[in-house]
């Protein structure tokens, strides 16, 4: 997440938020972040360390389904959706950024080397899907699939950033 330092801050929608980690760290670069998961309890720990933290502007938390989400449309500066599968919501994501805004998405990726995360299959992408979710309204800018070691754990990863495709420009992602 340390591309976001370079962003102008704006309003953020941080998807499946868990227990906030990132939706501090944008709120403290001064965004002004909509944190949305369906577990209470991960809100409840978001919350507590949002509190301990102190970021420079507060944060929205909404606890929802986000198998049926309800978002505002053209919203959101920036929109993350970090380690959460869901390919039907991926489609509509780009319809609640602003123009000129931005979409970055990453995702465990099924591979046969040991990795940490998810063991079960439906929680992690196949080669190239995550690509290939992204709706025609969007202009892929970067997509990477990474074998990444943080912490002393391994980590493979899909990641794609894509703001939606300018008027006139190539419906192509």
């Amino acid at each position: 997440m340390e591309w976001c330092q370079n962003l102008a801050p704006g309003a953020a929608l941080d998807i499946a938020c868990g227990s906030g980690r990132n939706s501090v760290y944008l709120a403290r670069l001064s965004f002004s972040v909509t944190a949305i998961d369906i577990s209470e309890e991960a809100l409840t720990l978001a919350k507590a360390r949002s509190k301990s933290s102190n970021p420079s502007t507060p944060i929205q938390w909404i606890q929802q389904d986000l198998d049926h989400p309800t978002l505002p449309p053209h919203q959101y500066d920036l929109i993350i959706m970090l380690r959460y599968v869901n390919s039907n919501l991926i489609q509509q994501l780009p319809d609640h950024l602003k123009p000129g805004g931005l979409l970055l998405i990453e995702q465990h990726l099924q591979t046969t080397t040991p990795v940490s995360g998810p063991k079960k299959p439906n929680f992690r992408v196949a080669p190239n899907a995550l690509k290939n979710q992204l709706p025609p309204t969007c202009h892929l800018t970067h997509y990477q699939e990474t074998l990444t070691k943080t912490n002393n754990s391994l980590w493979s990863l899909a990641q794609v950033t894509a703001p939606p495709a300018k008027p006139g420009a190539s419906e192509e992602c």
